[in-house]
């Protein structure tokens, strides 16, 4: 998991339609989600490619490069009906993450409902709906979890922090797999780094090839793991 930097002001078009309004309003009268053809207008083709941008084609939750897009509400539609197109709480994520996290969405406090709550900026609601309710689920859109988390050389991934260790269960982010992947990354980056630095005598000279072979482009899978790679590396070689 990483930070996802997302202008919550910069609204695909599709979202603010006059059609999207009037199934929002659709729900709204109905108070609750109905069956039918509500989906397509969050799943229109500037939504997908606006996030698909945004999150540099990998899931919010495992970090994965995502061949087929999967549109996740952060706060279940089936719950929170009237924010199905609501801008701030559209998230992308792969299948897997998707079926673990389903409607599950606990808090600390009561949660809010449509009725009581103005929803004159329906697009930003998240920050006033999170100090009410205090949710257990970490919203990357909003903190950074990756001086958060920790990993073992094993490819488990784990937190002190309560909120990002409920989601790491939620969405089943150690299962074989993803730890698979994880422990062959991290294998294979010291494997690269041990190669780079075995002809060099100066350990500033180390460090600059190693800043060099770690200061990569953010987009890269597993980044926060390749953060964990370099503060393992810089132990190892005393920095």
């Amino acid at each position: 998991m990483r930070k996802i930097n997302k202008n919550i002001k910069d609204i695909p078009i599709s979202l603010n339609s006059k059609n999207t309004e009037k199934k929002r309003n659709e729900l709204i009268k109905s108070k609750k989600l109905l069956s039918g053809n509500f989906n397509a207008n969050y799943k229109a083709e500037d939504v997908k490619n606006k996030l698909n941008e945004i999150y540099h084609q990998k899931c919010a939750y495992c970090e994965q490069k995502v061949e087929q897009i999967e549109i996740e509400h952060y706060r279940p539609k089936s719950i929170y009906y009237w924010l199905i197109y609501s801008w701030d709480n559209l998230f992308f994520v792969c299948p897997k993450c998707n079926k673990f996290k389903n409607n599950y969405f606990e808090n600390e406090n009561e949660r809010v409902n449509f009725e009581d709550k103005d929803l004159t900026n329906i697009h930003q609601l998240r920050d006033k709906y999170d100090k009410i309710e205090k949710p257990k689920v970490f919203n990357p859109e909003k903190e950074n979890p990756q001086k958060l988390l920790k990993f073992d050389k094993k490819g488990k991934i784990f937190s002190k922090h309560e909120n990002l260790q409920f989601t790491i269960n939620l969405c089943q982010l150690n299962r074989e797999y993803l730890t698979d992947k994880r422990k062959k990354f991290f294998d294979e980056t010291i494997r690269i780094i041990k190669i780079s630095i075995s002809g060099i005598g100066s350990q500033i000279a180390q460090k600059e090839k190693l800043n060099e072979i770690l200061k990569k482009d953010d987009t890269l899978e597993f980044t926060a793991y390749r953060n964990f790679c370099k503060e393992i590396l810089k132990k190892m070689l005393k920095f």
